[in-house]
């Protein structure tokens, strides 16, 4: 390899090491801002502040990622919460009635 050829390998890595690195930071950004942005959509779920749709409608998200993400951080909806609750008595009920069965 001549003098010539080793300077423009070490330009042409130079310019990939740049491009490398500004890489990796665009990629540090982003990630501080998907955390961000979470952290923001479950204080906005936790705090009844809107509806799945409509913090998808702001966001980035469809709103089956945002119950997502609201059930990874264990915050759930009233509208499932009354299901759940109302399954749960539901399931009491019949319970009882077999129980009440001779």
């Amino acid at each position: 390899m001549t003098s010539e050829e080793r300077e423009r390998e070490a330009a042409a890595l130079a310019r990939m090491d740049e491009r490398t690195a500004a890489y990796r930071a665009a990629e540090e950004s982003l990630e501080q801002a998907r955390e961000a942005l979470r952290e923001e959509i479950v204080r906005n779920l936790s705090e009844r502040n809107a509806a799945p749709g409509k913090i998808a409608a702001h966001s980035p998200y469809d709103r089956n990622h945002i119950r997502r993400i609201g059930v990874q951080a264990g915050v759930s909806s009233p509208a499932r919460q009354d299901r759940a609750q109302q399954q749960d008595v539901q399931l009491i009920r019949n319970r009882s009635c077999r129980l009440l069965m001779p």
